[in-house]
């Protein structure tokens, strides 16, 4: 894994994302993109990075956040961001555990499962946070 650097104070949430994924792959790629249209990309391979990250600084626009992973899943992560973020938009992505991300996110107007393999413009249209 490419450590990701600490956010300095006063970077701007508008314009950074947080993206928690075990795929290096899929992480870099949603990175590239996300600088691609003006986004700061913040990076975690599991969910216990991804809390780790929140702890240090919890100024994002969105979270993207894959449900099935090592150590801490995304559901759980969900459940603790709703504890100390309850306003921060979170992405659940996911491939074979749609219906569980579905589960998890209901009735949670912050919360939108998208379904892998997505586009930016769908990430886009899921997250409008990512247009502001």
């Amino acid at each position: 894994m490419n450590p990701t650097p600490t956010p300095t104070p006063g970077d701007s949430n508008k314009r950074r994302v947080l993206i928690v994924d075990d795929n290096e792959g899929l992480r870099e790629v949603i990175g590239i993109l996300a600088q691609d249209h003006g986004y700061k990309p913040v990076e975690a391979a599991d969910g216990l990075e991804g809390m780790q990250v929140l702890e240090n600084d919890s100024n994002f626009a969105v979270g993207i956040v894959d449900v099935k992973m090592p150590r801490m899943n995304g559901i759980a992560l969900l459940e603790e961001i709703r504890r100390r973020h309850p306003t921060l938009r979170i992405v659940l992505i996911s491939g074979a555990e749609v219906e569980l991300a579905v589960h998890a996110a209901h009735r949670d107007p912050n919360v939108v499962v998208l379904p892998k393999p997505f586009t930016f413009e769908a990430l886009r249209k899921a997250a409008p946070e990512l247009d502001a």
